[in-house]
């Protein structure tokens, strides 16, 4: 997959989505974020998403209901109304046209997969729990399977932009996030969306850069010493095994990845934040 080059013409319409699965998302309002007609509009959203903006935004919601479900002891009915249908029964129809069977169905087979995982792999890996305050990155953004950019890959065309970028702003010695915005056992792989960045002061304006918050609160860290090309592997032990071993409750939002060696072999070392409640 290519960089996604042209995500950065419309960021505040995809963060507004971002910011807005869980409302009513005015497509009128995304269209004068962009700054253009509502036809040119829906012509440039289609071009960059590689889908219409309504299916686009639908899919998004019903994602992240899927990711609810995997995460927490909520019931259906109770993820269906904050996921803004107005029944258990449409959003059992909309969730099956998106996955292929209905959410309870979905739920006791995630449930099935972790235990499965968990008695196949029963070393405890080493967490500590953090608080960490909101910051924000400027970043770019790759949409494509996790595997073909697992990390700050040196000869990577976006790696190389943000070195750019970061020699511009004085920030060399800036710290490299990568945000992790979606489940890959949820999200077909070509459309998973991977966020590259470097940490911005709060007063400093990048401009002509996305920047983003990073929600604060309390994380498990785990501390990877290794090549990134290991990172998805990891991310499914953690999530799919370790979360349901320690019985953690995570959060609903991305996880997050700090590099503080970047290197591309297993020299590099690197921490992986899971946001849980509490």
């Amino acid at each position: 997959m290519k960089p996604d080059a042209g995500f950065g013409a419309l960021h505040d319409v995809f963060a507004k989505i971002d910011a807005s699965l869980t409302k009513d998302i005015s497509l009128a309002e995304l269209a004068f974020l962009s700054a253009s007609s509502y036809f040119h509009f829906r012509r440039r959203f289609s071009a960059i998403a590689k889908e219409p903006v309504g299916k686009y935004v639908r899919r998004l919601i019903l994602e992240r209901a899927a990711y609810e479900i995997k995460i927490s002891e909520k019931s259906i009915s109770e993820v269906a109304f904050e996921s803004g249908f107005l029944s258990h029964e449409a959003f059992t129809r909309a969730f099956r046209r998106q996955f292929g069977q209905a959410p309870a169905a979905y739920k006791k087979a995630k449930r099935q997969r972790s235990l499965s995982q968990v008695a196949g792999d029963p070393q405890v890996m080493p967490l500590r729990f953090v608080t960490v305050p909101a910051f924000r990155i400027a970043y770019v953004r790759y949409v494509g399977d996790y595997a073909n950019l697992p990390g700050p890959i040196s000869s990577h065309t976006l790696t190389k932009q943000l070195e750019v970028v970061a020699a511009g702003l004085g920030l060399s010695a800036a710290r490299w996030v990568g945000v992790s915005n979606d489940d890959p056992d949820i999200t077909e792989r070509q459309k998973i969306r991977f966020d590259l960045g470097i940490v911005v002061p709060d007063k400093l304006d990048p401009k002509d850069m996305p920047v983003r918050s990073i929600a604060g609160g309390r994380y498990a860290v785990y501390r990877h010493h290794g090549a990134y090309t290991d990172l998805p592997q990891l991310y499914d032990r953690l999530m799919n095994a370790e979360v349901s071993r320690r019985k953690i409750r995570l959060r609903n939002a991305p996880p997050f990845e700090s590099y503080l060696r970047r290197a591309d072999d297993a020299t590099a070392i690197v921490d992986v934040y899971l946001p849980v409640r509490g």
